[in-house]
């Protein structure tokens, strides 16, 4: 059987699904999801994947000009490359960064504002309940966030919950087989983008936000930003200390972190040696690495002004030390529907998938890995 690479389905579905566009300066073709004149489609929240491995299916928030926030206003759709369907689901509501795809099956994992939910990319598939917080816990509260993306643990048993109820976070696990809620502890503090080590189904990767008075807006800042969590019960921070560190995301070999020094740029936390190393200077806002760490994928904001940050998109070899931007983001957009590039390398590191903005409309984007890698060699 022949085996198809993701960048053949790809462009072999370019023609009905995806409008070429070309960055003027560096010549790189990425692909543009098309879509009604009213709707704008973004990809999953960086922080795990938005296709499978084999790229044949590709998962995509979705939303109208009347959709009003990520927190419940956007719906997802799914492409089938192979048969170069486009579906939306207007019934599959999720909340801002609440979804997440399991690369191995295409299956998508989403919350909405009080429930977990896994299905198929089929168009037909039914969704199957993996389960809530306990009744007990919810009952006559403010539910703020059920947890900020779905993260499962390296042996498939537990999904990670960094639940925010009233002012206070709870942390704990549901349990894959049952549904069953596992309570590790809460805090006073604001505790968020909680992520299970690709590796090691016991460490947890947290990150503390400011702690902001819900009725004035006053913040209280935090002083250290990313922390570890063991089942066992150990929990401390990791890091450089202060405010410059955030979004974070795990290596792919689960011996190191990726996050982004707002005053320097992107860095590398090592787990064995403690150190953070400074990878690419003076770049980025969200970063991903490709799992032999060899790629580096950033973007980056280049002003502010009445309508928020433009953006850039930037790719770097880290083989030659050479770096390409290949899009950007303008004019520029900045609203209650998080639409930032955010962009990430997938199906087994052949493509990059991000966010762009075309005639006023967001659209999720494509590029292939081998083009990016040939125009820095």
């Amino acid at each position: 059987m022949t085996m198809v690479s993701a960048v053949d389905r790809l462009r072999a579905a370019a023609p009905g699904i995806f409008a070429r566009s070309t960055h003027p300066a560096s010549g790189i073709d990425s692909w543009l999801l098309r879509m009604p004149p009213s709707v704008s489609s973004q990809t999953l929240y960086f922080g795990k994947p938005s296709c499978d491995d084999g790229l044949r299916f590709l998962w995509f928030a979705w939303f109208t000009p009347w959709a009003g926030s990520a927190k419940a206003g956007r719906m997802l759709g799914v492409v089938d490359l192979e048969r170069g369907t486009v579906t939306r689901l207007p019934d599959h509501q999720f909340s801002d960064g609440g979804a997440a795809v399991d690369p191995a099956t295409g299956d998508l994992v989403w919350a909405n504002n009080r429930d977990l939910w896994r299905r198929g990319p089929d168009p037909e598939a039914v969704p199957r309940h993996l389960g809530c917080l306990p009744f007990e816990m919810t009952h006559r509260r403010l539910l703020q966030r059920l947890v900020t993306q779905p993260s499962i643990s390296a042996d498939g048993s537990r999904l990670l919950l960094d639940s925010r109820i009233g002012t206070r976070c709870f942390i704990g696990a549901l349990d894959l087989a049952d549904g069953g809620y596992e309570p590790w502890f809460c805090s006073p503090f604001h505790f968020n983008h909680g992520q299970f080590s690709p590796t090691d189904p016991e460490l947890v990767l947290l990150a503390r936000e400011d702690e902001v008075d819900m009725t004035s807006g006053a913040s209280e800042p935090y002083e250290h930003r990313m922390f570890f969590y063991r089942r066992s019960g150990s929990f401390g921070p990791v890091g450089p200390p202060g405010r410059k560190a955030g979004h974070e995301v795990w290596g792919a070999d689960g011996r190191g972190v990726w996050f982004v020094d707002f005053r320097q740029g992107v860095m590398r936390f090592d787990i064995a040696s403690g150190a953070a190393e400074l990878v690419w200077r003076g770049t980025g806002w969200h970063t991903h690495a490709s799992a032999c760490e060899r790629y580096v994928v950033a973007d980056h904001r280049i002003g502010e002004n009445k309508g928020g940050p433009a953006w850039l998109l930037r790719f770097l070899n880290r083989d030659t030390g050479r770096s390409i931007e290949f899009a950007r983001m303008t004019p520029p957009v900045e609203d209650e529907l998080h639409r930032h590039p955010h962009p990430r390398f997938c199906a087994r590191d052949q493509a990059v998938t991000y966010t762009t903005l075309v005639e006023g409309r967001t659209s999720v984007a494509i590029v292939p890995t081998a083009d990016l890698i040939a125009a820095t060699a």
